[in-house]
């Protein structure tokens, strides 16, 4: 190769470069808020969702007014959310007839809806299960999974605990949401 066809070569290497970084930069500018975004902040207003149930209706966050409400993002094909799932109803169960409102938000695909039909009957799940393909994880910046989200009477978040935690751990945060808001 001669120079001149190098030199060709590298200009054209540096344009396409910066076409790219022109490209990125634009994308990023137009994403900024949720790249920024990590897990919806303790305190904050919960962001408001209507979302439909696995066995028919729909919930939304206003039903919850005037209670605490968990919210816990799980998959099938995630072990540590089966892992949890059992305790956190057992802490539906116990919970729920103070008032205490609870929702299994699935994330997977809405095409799946027979599977996780299939394993809430199968694991015994009594509380309500959501399934939305994701878009209440992202309204909620849920970047792991499992991923409890637990707000207080007023629709403020009280406590974001990712990862699994063990029953008395949850069932604490819990009371002191309910405790804060004068719920209880």
């Amino acid at each position: 190769m001669t120079r001149a066809t190098l030199r060709l070569v590298g200009r054209g290497l540096f344009a396409g470069l910066a076409v790219l970084l022109a490209l990125n930069l634009y994308w990023i500018g137009r994403n900024w808020t949720a790249l920024r975004a990590v897990a919806t902040p303790t305190g904050s207003a919960a962001p408001d969702f209507t979302v439909k149930l696995l066995h028919g209706g729909e919930t939304r966050l206003s039903d919850a007014a005037g209670h605490p409400l968990v919210l816990a993002f799980w998959a099938t094909w995630c072990g540590p959310c089966k892992a949890e799932l059992p305790s956190l109803d057992r802490l539906y169960r116990r919970f729920s007839p103070d008032g205490t409102r609870f929702l299994a938000v699935n994330i997977e695909d809405l095409s799946l809806r027979e599977k996780v039909d299939e394993y809430a009957r199968t694991s015994g799940l009594t509380m309500p299960v959501a399934i939305d393909g994701g878009l209440l994880a992202n309204r909620y910046h849920v970047d792991t999974i499992p991923h409890l989200v637990i707000l207080d009477a007023h629709g403020k978040v009280s406590e974001v605990l990712d990862g699994v935690h063990e029953e008395g751990e949850v069932a604490r945060s819990i009371q002191h949401a309910a405790e804060a808001s004068g719920a209880h």
